[in-house]
């Protein structure tokens, strides 16, 4: 099957034919774990572990010791498996492992995990590529269905402001929002609904001190509220710059739906979620809105340029500057 989201691996791990050698690439540790845990519920029955089940490390192995236990046959069992994790950092004696995987034994599931390989290089090469399964790059929209998918997991449901929070402040790290719902779901959540709240609560984000809510100041014109928040999350650590990629990114979608209504002006508003919030925030810029989000644009591209290196001022400084300049768009424009 083709892989077009990291979701795509779990159904890929949970289809592939038997292979005595499958191959999964992830850098996130949540989608090797995953993939490592569905695998092995396939393909190993769990029958006398302790001499059919091996777990090594690819700093810790070379070719030789990887092969030689593919090679040896189960005990009192019709299949025994070895988990390589760390693939990639196997460096040593790869041309016997290269022999191993053009014969495999048939009696052996051999798994490696791995960060990145190149793939045009033994011994990866020498995996077919239907039993290869490499993660694409992660979008934020391929993270927003699985994160309701992810709640019900932990036996929990999550209002969709929720998981716009979420988004909004941890991104598309799913290793880190795994980790943050493997500790949510160890609380006492009332009816099981993760409100907006409680997942601010129970993760220790601040709800006011995110691009989230810096968006929605810009938009209000909150000029006091937005030079706050840019100030709390700078000192917090925030990488500047990604918080100039998250609100191009953010405005970019409000232009087309300026256009949209523009166009339109009885366009009814959309039913999901994140689209019938930018539909609000466009529809409450008022007339002006398209030029307006025009010129966050060019600002952020110029803020962009500046935290880049090409200004010889401190981020706070810059975009303290953007702040006061695009929160008074309406004035000056009068």
């Amino acid at each position: 099957m083709e892989i077009k989201t990291f979701t795509d691996i779990f159904k890929w791990c949970q289809t592939v034919p038997f292979s005595p050698v499958l191959l999964v690439v992830s850098d996130e540790h949540y989608v090797l774990q995953q993939a490592e845990k569905i695998l092995v519920s396939r393909f190993y029955d769990g029958t006398a572990k302790d001499f059919n089940y091996s777990i090594v490390y690819g700093s810790e192995s070379t070719g030789s010791e990887v092969a030689g236990l593919a090679a040896s046959y189960p005990m009192m069992a019709d299949r025994r498996a070895v988990i390589v994790r760390e693939a990639e950092k196997l460096n040593k004696e790869k041309e016997v492992l290269t022999g191993y995987i053009k014969r495999p034994g048939q009696t052996t599931f051999l798994l490696f995990l791995a960060t990145k390989v190149n793939r045009a290089t033994n011994p990866w090469k020498a995996i077919d590529k239907q039993f290869t399964a490499e993660m694409p790059a992660i979008y934020e929209n391929h993270v927003r269905p699985w994160i309701p998918e992810l709640a019900k997991s932990h036996g929990l449901s999550i209002a969709e402001d929720a998981v716009e929070f979420i988004l909004s402040t941890m991104g598309t790290n799913i290793s880190f929002i795994s980790a943050e719902f493997e500790k949510i779901s160890i609380a006492d959540v009332p009816g099981k609904k993760l409100t907006l709240d409680l997942v601010a609560q129970l993760t220790g984000i601040r709800r006011d001190w995110n691009p989230w809510e810096l968006k929605d100041a810009i938009v209000k014109n909150e000029e006091e509220k937005a030079q706050m928040i840019v100030a709390k999350m700078i000192q917090s650590g925030e990488n500047p710059v990604g918080m100039v990629a998250s609100l191009a990114m953010s405005f970019k979608s409000m232009w087309l739906k300026s256009y949209q209504i523009a166009v339109n002006k009885t366009m009814a508003p959309p039913q999901r979620y994140p689209e019938l919030i930018e539909f609000n925030q466009v529809k409450a810029m008022g007339p002006k809105a398209a030029r307006k989000i025009e010129y966050l644009l060019e600002r952020l591209s110029q803020l962009d340029a500046g935290l880049k290196g090409f200004s010889p001022f401190p981020a706070d400084i810059q975009f303290g500057s953007f702040i006061a300049d695009v929160c008074n768009f309406e004035r000056r424009e009068d």
